[in-house]
């Protein structure tokens, strides 16, 4: 699975480049997913696989790295904050 962090991250371009490789189930442009499309992203998974119990096995963050990154995922007093 293929997360878009912000706009920068160009994913379309990724996307495109990639199109006989990856699937849209498998691109994200929000780093804020809710339970439901969390489910329908493994649904679709499950369906385009052909297999009941096929999961992500990894999860690429995709950014432009502009400072960001402390507004997606920062440490605070022993605590993760952030958007992810």
């Amino acid at each position: 699975m293929f997360i878009e962090l912000s706009d920068g991250g160009r994913i379309d371009i990724f996307r495109r480049a990639n199109a006989a490789v990856i699937n849209n189930e498998q691109i994200v442009t929000a780093p804020r997913i809710n339970k439901a499309k969390w489910d329908e992203l493994r649904d679709d998974l499950r369906k385009a696989t052909n297999d009941k119990d096929a999961r992500f096995s990894f999860v690429y963050l995709m950014d432009d790295f502009t400072a960001s990154g402390t507004t997606l995922l920062r440490k605070e007093d022993g605590k993760w904050k952030g958007k992810l």
